[in-house]
C-alpha cells in the first residue's frame, strides 16, 4: 500500500537506501507526476542537541544552495508529521560515480575531464556561497540524465563568512581527507580541504585505485608524497600529474585554488604552456615508473587499515571533535538510466528499468525470471548471506558482514522484458564502500553463473 506524505506518494517497495537517521524512498508528486526522492528522518533518532543541530544545518545548507546550479542536488521541500521529517530531494537517475568507477575500473583522461569539470563547477558555486562540503567523494557525486553530475550530501558541510575563516571540526572520510584534517586537531581553512578531496577523486577516476589509504604518517604512499617520490601509474600524462601534485600540496596555503585549476592546461587543453612543478623541489615531483614496473596504489577492492572501523568516517571520540560527524546519507538514484556493465561512460543507458540506486551491474539471462530469482537466492544463502525474497515483486534483499565488521545490505531485482529475457539489477542499500567492493568482486561471478 502506497504511503502518502503531503502531495507525495511513495509506492510500496520504494526503498532506495538508508542513512543515519532514517530511510530514503522514491516518490511521485501526485499533481505533477514529478519523480523525487524523499529522505525520511525519524524524530526518535534525533536524540542529542548535536543531532538537532546536524539536521537543521543540512536543511539550511540545502536551502542556501537552492536550485542555483545544475551540478548540485536540489532539495525541493521539507515536510513533517508527528513521527518524521521528510526532505524532498531531486531524484538523480544514473547511480553514483563510485559505482560507475567500480564498473569501469577507471575512465580515460578525456571522460575524467568531463566529470571533473562538473565537480569543479558545482564546488565553485558552493564555495561562492560560503559552503565548504568537507566530504567530497565519489559516493556523494550522483549522475543525472545524460551524465550530469550532482554534488550531494551536505550533512558534514559548514558555512564560512570569508575564505580565511577557520573551521574547528575535523571530519570527513579518511581516504579523502586532507593532511590538515587527518594529522592535527588545530583549526583549518575550509576550501583547500575540498580541493585535496577532489584531487583524490580525480586520481581514482583515471587510475581506478586510491592514491593513499590516509593522509598521515601511517600511510607509506603519503610519506612518498611528502618525500617527493610519489609514483603515478603508467599512462598518466605529465599535465595530469602536475595538476594532481598541485592539488596534493601538503600545506593548504600551497594548494592550488579552483581559479587556478580552471586555468590549468589539463583542465583546459587549449592553454598552450604551463610551468610544471620543478626544483629544489627539483625535477617534477614524482618518480617515474621503471620500464615494465607498476607503482603501488591502493586497489579499490583492498581493505586498508583504518584508525577507526566506523564506515570510513572519522570518529567523534578523537580529541578535537566538537560535533558528531554525520554519516553520509544514502545517495539517491534511479536505475532506469544507469549504464549497464560494459558500456562506455558516455553511452546512452538502457531504458524501461524502474528500480533503485547504487548500481552494481546489470546482467541478462534467457532463463525464466522465477528460476533466476530462486537460484540467485539459493546461491547467496550457500555463501552465508542472510536472504529474504519477495517473489511477487521479483526482489531479493541480502545482508552480509563486511571485512570492517559492518553489515552490507544489497537489493537485487529480477524481471523479464517483452522479449522474454530476464534482467538482474543490483543496488547497494547500505555499507562501507570498500566492504562492498570486496563483496561485489566475490558475488559477481556467482550472479553471472546463475544467469548463464
Amino acid at each position: 500500500m502506497a504511503q502518502q506524505v503531503g502531495k507525495y506518494e511513495m509506492p510500496e517497495n520504494a526503498l532506495l537506501g538508508q542513512g543515519q537517521f532514517g530511510k530514503v524512498k522514491a516518490a511521485v508528486h501526485t499533481e505533477t507526476g514529478q519523480r523525487v526522492a524523499v529522505k525520511e528522518i525519524k524524530k526518535s533518532s534525533i536524540k542529542t542537541k548535536k543531532d538537532v543541530e546536524t539536521v537543521k544545518k543540512e536543511v539550511l545548507i540545502n536551502r542556501k544552495l537552492g536550485d542555483g546550479h545544475p551540478n548540485i542536488l536540489r532539495m525541493f521541500d521539507m515536510l513533517e508529521d508527528t513521527d518524521k521529517l521528510y526532505l524532498v530531494l531531486e531524484l538523480a537517475t544514473g547511480g553514483d560515480l563510485f559505482d560507475l568507477i567500480i564498473n569501469r575500473g577507471g575512465f580515460s583522461e578525456e571522460d575524467s575531464r568531463g566529470f571533473f569539470h562538473q565537480i569543479i563547477a558545482g564546488l565553485e558555486y558552493a564555495h561562492s556561497l560560503g559552503v565548504v562540503h568537507r566530504d567530497m567523494k565519489p559516493e556523494n557525486l550522483l549522475l543525472g540524465e545524460q551524465n550530469v553530475l550532482k554534488i550531494s550530501d551536505f550533512g558534514l558541510s559548514s558555512v564560512i563568512l570569508s575564505p580565511e575563516q577557520m573551521l574547528q571540526t575535523h571530519c570527513g572520510s579518511e581516504k579523502y581527507a586532507a593532511p590538515e584534517v587527518m594529522q592535527t586537531t588545530a583549526p583549518y581553512i575550509g576550501p583547500p580541504v575540498d580541493i585535496w578531496s577532489c584531487g583524490v577523486i580525480l586520481y581514482i577516476m583515471v587510475g581506478g585505485a586510491f592514491p593513499f589509504v590516509q593522509a598521515n604518517q601511517e600511510c607509506d604512499l603519503y610519506q612518498s608524497l611528502e618525500q617527493h617520490q610519489f609514483q603515478f601509474p603508467a599512462g598518466f600524462t605529465e599535465e595530469l600529474k602536475d595538476l594532481l601534485l598541485k592539488m596534493f600540496a601538503i600545506l593548504p596555503e600551497d594548494r592550488i585554488t579552483i581559479a587556478d585549476i580552471k586555468r590549468h592546461v589539463w583542465f583546459d587543453p587549449s592553454i598552450a604552456d604551463i610551468d610544471l612543478i620543478k626544483g629544489p623541489l627539483g625535477t617534477v615531483q614524482a618518480m617515474e615508473v621503471e620500464e615494465g614496473g607498476e607503482p603501488y596504489t591502493m586497489p579499490m577492492d583492498e581493505e586498508p587499515v583504518y584508525r577507526t572501523l566506523e564506515h570510513d568516517m572519522m570518529s567523534a571520540d578523537a580529541p578535537g571533535f566538537e560535533e558528531e560527524p554525520v554519516y553520509r546519507s544514502i545517495d539517491v538514484a534511479q536505475l532506469s538510466s544507469a549504464p549497464a556493465c560494459g558500456e562506455s561512460v558516455q553511452s546512452k543507458p538502457p531504458s524501461g528499468v524502474g528500480f533503485g540506486c547504487k548500481v552494481s551491474c546489470q546482467l541478462t539471462s534467457s532463463k525464466p525470471a522465477g528460476e533466476v530469482l530462486a537460484s540467485i537466492a539459493g546461491a547467496l544463502r550457500k555463501e552465508g548471506a542472510e536472504v529474504s525474497t519477495r517473489e511477487a515483486c521479483g526482489s531479493i534483499w541480502s545482508e552480509v558482514k563486511g571485512a570492517s565488521g559492518a553489515p552490507v545490505k544489497v537489493a537485487i531485482k529480477v524481471e523479464a522484458d517483452s522479449d522474454g529475457l530476464t534482467h538482474v539489477h543490483v543496488k547497494r542499500l547500505q555499507g562501507h564502500c570498500l566492504d562492498y567492493c570486496q563483496i561485489h568482486k566475490a558475488f559477481l561471478p556467482l550472479l553471472q553463473a546463475e544467469c548463464a
